[in-house]
């Protein structure tokens, strides 16, 4: 239930009925932590078949099937994740006939998204968000960006996922006909991404109702009550405490040795500071005295405390912003995804350093714990930035209510209203405007070519004649 109390406001249907999500997410993480398979389209594929999983989960429930085969059922809007199989959705929204509306948890744009919204995405300044560039992109970084970005929204996700998506639909609607799934997704009235102007490619064109929510999960932290473990460690560290997480997914315990050890020699190095780690087990061998454990962390408070000095993060969304929220600097350590770039873009904006999990090193890790801490310019860079980004004229989730709701006081009014979908891809790229040009000006060029000869070819006869 994602509910603290139970309520008969909600009908809730789970897509994992038998609490088998988080088991299925180790076997996927573990084999990247273990440094076996590192593939970031490894894992996308094998994200892939679990969420076919679990929306097999979802069209399967008895009350989903009691909604889809009763007439009478209507809903003012379905809101979407259109990826890795949550496409299924844009026929609920078709079969419902209701406004379709889609989220992405990315703070980078994707280019299937973009296609759909008629939104423009330039791989020469957009970067795939399981690559990790940021900034100016040279040729190089252009050359392998444009490539994944063709092959990640035509290959990979226009393909072989909407493949695996249409098997799902014709399995619970056997016989039916229906709009292929990039024709429905063409009628998305509106898309919602976690992005911001400042944050990686988010200064760019956008359509109107492609709408951020970058820091949506920035709220003031809550006051630790007196004798809490957690708020007490903090409040007695007398130089500060460091925090380690490495979010909600991945389980730090399934790292390899190596890597634990090199943590907690780095650890062992800073006796001053003191440090609180999000661990998934009782216990760990070899914990040094300045280490605090904990299986569950609220983090937004630990990240707000006056105490905090640097936050040890694998550069996931929802970290990267927290941290620009509470304007705290970081040591990056990127595992597979999305983090990389994010990790990235911590360095870009000179709030952090990434240092990647598949080649921890323990000196260089040493070096780049110590420079956050006592480089003055990250937690400026932190503040500066993190300032600016939770600046704005209305709050990220304020703004999503709103869309939502006017979008279902105004129903397909942003449908297939982008003048894209009308155009051919060469008359979106003006090719044969430029082909006409080009034919004009090869006409006026052979015109010039005939004169010209026809002059000197005349002048010559008239000299042979005097």
């Amino acid at each position: 239930m994602p509910f603290k109390v139970e309520t008969d406001k909600y009908t809730v249907i789970s897509s994992d009925p038998n609490g088998d999500i988080m088991t299925t997410l180790d076997t996927i993480t573990q084999p990247v932590l273990q440094k076996t398979d590192s593939s970031v389209m490894n894992v996308m594929s094998k994200l892939k078949s679990g969420a076919l999983e679990l929306n097999d989960n979802v069209l399967n429930d008895p009350i989903m099937k009691k909604l889809i085969s009763d007439p009478s059922t209507t809903f003012d809007v379905v809101v979407v994740s259109p990826f890795l199989a949550g496409e299924a959705g844009y026929y609920l929204a078709h079969r419902f006939k209701a406004p379709l509306a889609v989220y992405s948890t990315a703070q980078a744009n994707f280019p299937f998204i973009s296609s759909a919204i008629g939104q423009p995405y330039n791989p020469s300044y957009s970067t795939m968000p399981i690559l990790p560039f940021t900034g100016y992109l040279n040729f190089f970084q252009r050359t392998i960006n444009t490539f994944v970005a063709f092959f990640f929204e035509h290959v990979f996700r226009n393909t072989i996922i909407l493949k695996g998506v249409n098997g799902l639909l014709d399995k619970h609607f056997p016989g039916e006909t229906r709009p292929t799934l990039l024709e429905l997704e063409r009628n998305i009235s509106l898309a919602f991404t976690f992005g911001h102007p400042f944050i990686l490619d988010g200064w760019a064109p956008m359509v109107p109702n492609s709408v951020h929510l970058g820091m949506m999960n920035c709220i003031p932290g809550q006051s630790f009550e007196k004798g809490d473990k957690i708020g007490d460690f903090l409040a007695n560290s007398k130089n500060g405490v460091v925090f380690v997480s490495f979010g909600s997914v991945i389980k730090a315990s399934l790292m390899t040795e190596e890597n634990k050890k090199i943590l907690l020699d780095v650890f062992k190095r800073f006796p001053q500071y003191d440090f609180i780690w999000k661990w998934d087990q009782d216990s760990m061998p070899g914990k040094p005295d300045n280490v605090l454990l904990s299986k569950w962390l609220p983090q937004r408070d630990i990240l707000a405390h006056p105490k905090l000095k640097v936050f040890i993060t694998h550069a996931g969304q929802s970290s990267f912003q927290e941290t620009l929220c509470y304007q705290k600097p970081v040591v990056a350590i990127p595992v597979t995804g999305d983090q990389p770039i994010n990790a990235r873009e911590a360095e870009h904006l000179g709030i952090g350093i990434s240092h990647y999990y598949s080649t921890m090193d323990e000196e260089q890790l040493y070096q780049d714990l110590d420079s956050v801490l006592h480089d003055p310019k990250y937690t400026e860079n932190a503040i500066k930035y993190g300032s600016i980004l939770n600046d704005q004229i209305t709050r990220p989730l304020d703004r999503a209510i709103w869309w939502i709701e006017h979008i279902m006081r105004h129903p397909f009014m942003y449908q297939g209203k982008s003048p894209v979908h009308k155009l051919y891809w060469f008359q979106y790229f003006l090719l044969d405007v430029i082909a006409f040009y080009l034919f004009i000006i090869y006409l006026v060029f052979k015109t010039i070519k005939f004169i010209v000869c026809k002059l000197c070819c005349s002048s010559s006869q008239k000299a042979k004649n005097d």
